[in-house]
């Protein structure tokens, strides 16, 4: 077939089709120190109603962030601030966008940044964007050298309609075929090699939405300001195409080692519900493929804001 004028093969055809898309999300981070336990979406239930998040106090770590104000231009990022805006949702939850230190605050929250610009000149989660997500642990008197462990999970939200009304509110993403597509199609990696984005090599894929943080195996940071500060570094991205998986897989034999660990070849064949609608045909490559992209078309119909949270278990 021709595509602007130029004969593609169907692969590359669905590739630059995924490009068009018009799947754009504006992202938080937000820290907790402390997580009793938190469950993945229900339908139709909320995290302030349902009990399943408590807050506790930490004894053995404080946490720490780098602010950035990417997203408060209401300009260029409608619907994030003022009243209503998507930060006001969550300072309303007790989430802080002031203090950098949870000895201040407890639950802090700021943007996550992708590393270029990739729609429009924003930088918008979009499919094929990259980042990183940083923040330092701060070891309280005799826990320096102590593991901290961590759980990371993802949350959607996106404007409603109640009806009657004009207005719109910005509610929660409860529908469980799209909560489980964003586990999929944003993978979260500790490490990361590679100068440029044709080079990066990911490694230990956190698959399960948890990790830990062995302060004995690390040196502190040589942020300037930081020196007593454990500096953590999470490596995300948004693949492209489900080729854009398959095709940079590392195998084990023979050994060959690509932009992606082999886990995430197990991660997308034990859990399809991450990556392609239910009900989805995946039989073959092409079906994947196609599947792939209407995930991603999902999430752009559902999602408008993009949260990672991450908690101290």
């Amino acid at each position: 077939m021709k595509l602007f004028g130029k004969h593609v093969s169907e692969k590359d055809k669905k590739e630059l089709l995924m490009q068009l898309l018009a799947v754009v999300l504006s992202g938080i981070f937000v820290i907790t120190l402390g997580v009793v336990s938190f469950a993945w979406f229900s339908q139709n239930v909320s995290v302030e109603n349902s009990g399943m998040q408590v807050v506790v106090s930490y004894e053995t770590v404080e946490l720490l962030i780098d602010r950035t104000t990417e997203y408060d231009d209401s300009s260029r990022y409608e619907g994030m601030v003022g009243a209503g805006g998507f930060k006001s949702v969550l300072a309303a939850k007790e989430f802080d966008f002031t203090e950098t230190y949870t000895a201040e605050a407890p639950l802090l929250a700021y943007e996550l940044i992708v590393a270029e610009n990739t729609f429009e000149n924003k930088k918008y989660l979009v499919p094929g964007a990259y980042g990183m997500l940083t923040f330092y642990i701060r070891p309280k008197t005799g826990h320096d050298g102590d593991t901290v462990f961590f759980n990371l999970f993802f949350e959607g939200y996106a404007n409603f309609y109640e009806e009657g009304q004009a207005v719109s509110t910005i509610q929660q993403v409860t529908k469980e075929s799209v909560c489980n597509l964003l586990k999929g199609h944003i993978l979260f990696f500790k490490e990361r090699t590679g100068a440029a984005y044709a080079d990066y090599v990911y490694t230990e894929q956190i698959t399960g939405g948890a990790f830990n943080y062995d302060m004995s195996q690390h040196a502190k940071c040589s942020d300037p300001g930081k020196t007593d500060l454990y500096k953590v570094t999470l490596y995300w991205e948004w693949p492209l195409t489900y080729y854009a998986i398959r095709d940079d897989l590392s195998t084990e034999s023979p050994a060959t080692t690509k932009k992606y660990p082999t886990e995430t070849g197990a991660y997308v064949a034990n859990n399809p519900l991450y990556f392609y609608p239910p009900s989805a045909a995946i039989a073959t490559d092409e079906e994947k493929t196609d599947a792939y992209n209407d995930g991603d078309q999902l999430i752009g119909d559902n999602v408008e804001y993009f949260v990672v949270r991450i908690g101290i278990v």
